[in-house]
């Protein structure tokens, strides 16, 4: 195990243990997994401070929307720890395709009055836009499978833990999937469309968005949670 990527995660999993992500008792767990070890050393997007930013930002109790993605985006430019979030000028197509269907569905005017694609005003409302893989090295498929598969048991810790949460305080929870890879979850977690709003669609990219703007997302998101949301800060 290399001793800064050890130091680093110790680092990282004592903020996520006080923002309620991991207990003490699966810290070492995770700390001594070879394959999250190897995906941290060759991470190249985002940036290693970056990883954790979905969970860093967003603290379990204040979570009230759970989106998924798969992975970070291939530009550098762009990820930087949410998912489908972008720190660069041009807007990613997945994107631009959400802002649409929330102006749409909402009546609001992203993009003309916020000339930004970064979504960390809805992580600080309790927005949790988690990748189902936290790194990514380069554009080669295996690569990004491996990375995906390494990640898959931290996610789903940290998904059980969410959904444990939300179930045992009686609290309210959108869950929003976009395409098959993210509904998949509800296989491993059949329970969730009991507990939950879960709310599936087309994925944004697919097509040109148009089954993903039929859909109606955020304004089902929306109604459900009685409009504590405020989509258009960013």
């Amino acid at each position: 195990m290399d001793a800064n990527i050890k130091d680093f995660l110790v680092n990282k999993f004592s903020l996520l243990e006080k923002n309620g992500w991991i207990s003490q008792k699966d810290f070492l767990r995770f700390i001594s997994d070879e394959s999250i070890n190897i995906c941290l050393k060759n991470c190249e997007k985002p940036k290693l401070e970056e990883v954790f930013y979905a969970l860093e930002i967003t603290p379990l109790e204040k979570v009230k929307v759970l989106i998924i993605g798969q992975d970070p985006y291939p530009n550098a430019n762009d990820a930087h720890g949410l998912a489908f979030s972008s720190r660069a000028t041009k807007t990613p197509y997945s994107l631009a395709r959400i802002f649409e269907a929330i102006n749409s569905e909402l009546g609001l005017n992203i993009k003309k009055n916020i000339k930004k694609n970064e979504l960390t005003g809805w992580a600080e409302q309790g927005v949790l836009l988690l990748n189902m893989g936290l790194t990514h090295k380069n554009k080669n498929q295996k690569e990004i499978e491996y990375h995906i598969a390494a990640w898959r048991p931290f996610i789903l810790y940290i998904l059980n833990r969410l959904f444990e949460y939300k179930k045992d305080h009686n609290q309210k929870l959108a869950i929003i999937l976009w395409g098959d890879k993210a509904q998949s979850i509800l296989k491993i977690f059949p329970n969730a469309e009991d507990n939950f709003c879960v709310i599936k669609s087309l994925h944004p990219a697919y097509q040109g968005g148009i089954h993903f703007k039929s859909a109606k997302c955020f304004e089902k998101c929306d109604k459900y949670l009685d409009h504590s949301i405020m989509w258009d800060k960013l």
